[in-house]
């Protein structure tokens, strides 16, 4: 098996927040870099997610090997997401040191790449500089505040009322729950489609290089993959006329009419595909011209359209 191909990019954009900060201060750290189409199919290909976190020792480690050798920092947390052929890197943090700061490379490797990320050096603010104070002050005894009492008050009369919404959200804790659940399925979903879109366009980009059988492979594979997450992961191991009665008996009547279109257009997609797929150069109709694969990708980015916009999420 050949060896991982080396890549390394230097060049990006780095934002900080906030803008200037001192030790002991957590600091996000966002910066963006762009990278190889080949990098971004494998990436792509090497795992079903486009967004990473990583957060405990043993998880960072394996992005920054030396991450031991530096004592001047302390990194809570790594994230990175693939968006196209930006990859961006969220990087929070605590720095122990004032001046500028070396960042460790971050590696991440693929199936056939490793990506190594030099992040650019961090001035971290001095106290002592900006406040132009360099001794101890003395001790200085407490102070009666004008306006205090009202503070009080006003301190009571808030914590009133955030023991009044906790009661509230006590009683209707059903309705909460059932409100949450929504909402992080309502994430699931959008993270799904965008996944999809994403693969649609990556795809739509090198389909030249691919050939007939393999171009109808993959559209066939993201098509299975979003109806797997935004319907049952049984569909993997389905047929497609399989599938298309799977929803006629475990929907019937229920799904609305854009979404049932959905379904429609679907089967005859994955249809269409694997003739091409499984009766190889026999026939002239196994030819896909440039316009029909266009036209596969557009019914594809359709079909996720209708069932995102048709199904209301419960």
């Amino acid at each position: 098996m050949p060896s991982p191909k080396v890549l390394t990019e230097t060049q990006g954009n780095l934002f900080i927040s906030p803008i200037e900060f001192f030790c002991g201060d957590k600091v996000l750290i966002s910066y963006d870099i762009s990278v190889e189409d080949d990098f971004s199919i494998d990436m792509l290909n090497s795992s079903d997610q486009s967004e990473f976190f990583f957060s405990t020792p043993e998880e960072i480690q394996s992005l920054i090997s030396n991450i031991d050798e530096y004592k001047n920092i302390t990194i809570e947390s790594i994230d990175y997401s693939l968006n196209k052929n930006i990859l961006n890197f969220k990087i929070s943090c605590t720095f122990w040191q004032p001046g500028k700061v070396d960042m460790p490379e971050i590696k991440i490797k693929t199936e056939n790449y490793i990506l190594k990320v030099p992040v650019p050096q961090i001035e971290v603010s001095s106290i002592l500089e900006k406040t132009q104070i360099s001794s101890i002050r003395s001790y200085k005894g407490p102070e009666i505040i004008p306006g205090s009492t009202y503070i009080v008050w006003g301190g009571g009369i808030l914590l009133l009322g955030i023991i009044a919404c906790l009661i509230t959200m006590i009683v209707k804790f059903s309705k909460i729950k059932r409100f949450c659940k929504t909402l992080r399925l309502k994430y699931k979903y959008r993270k799904n489609y965008k996944r999809s879109v994403s693969k649609l366009n990556l795809l739509l980009k090198n389909s030249q290089s691919l050939s007939d059988m393999d171009f109808c492979e993959k559209v066939q594979s993201i098509l299975r993959g979003f109806f797997a997450v935004r319907f049952s992961e049984r569909i993997y191991n389905m047929t497609t006329p399989e599938i298309t009665k799977w929803f006629t008996d475990s929907f019937g009547k229920l799904l609305p009419d854009n979404a049932m279109d959905a379904i429609e257009m679907f089967y005859a997609v994955m249809v269409r595909c694997e003739y091409i797929r499984f009766s190889g150069s026999s026939s002239q109709e196994a030819v896909l011209s440039a316009e029909e694969r266009k036209s596969l990708l557009t019914q594809s980015q359709e079909i996720f359209d209708l069932i995102e916009k048709g199904i209301v999420t419960e």
